[in-house]
């Protein structure tokens, strides 16, 4: 009987509602609102910044930065051209060596 009533004791306690703070939990709610607010403004702005970027419009606040990148773009092309190129002349020197190398060690002493 006696671990009855502690269990039951147990579960009244458990299952019990506590006073809830109203004032308290307005206030948090009113400042979770705000920021959520804010999120939102912060998220719009975002997007339209994310827009304005990827557009590659003069108006963009990154055209500049759009066109620095198109420069480098470009120079990079021609980098590697010029190495393809360089490559190019480095495999016909190599066949002129070697072909020469053999002629060479043709020749009797």
């Amino acid at each position: 009987m006696a671990s009855e009533r502690s269990s039951n004791s147990f579960f009244r306690r458990l299952l019990a509602r506590k006073p809830i703070d109203s004032e308290g939990s307005k206030s948090r709610v009113e400042e979770l609102v705000a920021r959520h607010g804010v999120l939102d403004e912060e998220i719009l702005g975002q997007k339209k910044l994310l827009k304005s970027a990827q557009q590659r419009s003069p108006e963009s606040p990154l055209a500049g930065d759009w066109q620095t990148l198109e420069s480098l773009q470009t120079s990079l092309e021609a980098f590697e051209s010029e190495r393809e190129e360089s490559l190019q002349f480095v495999r016909i020197r190599q066949e002129f060596t070697t072909s020469i190398a053999d002629t060479i060690a043709q020749i009797p002493s």
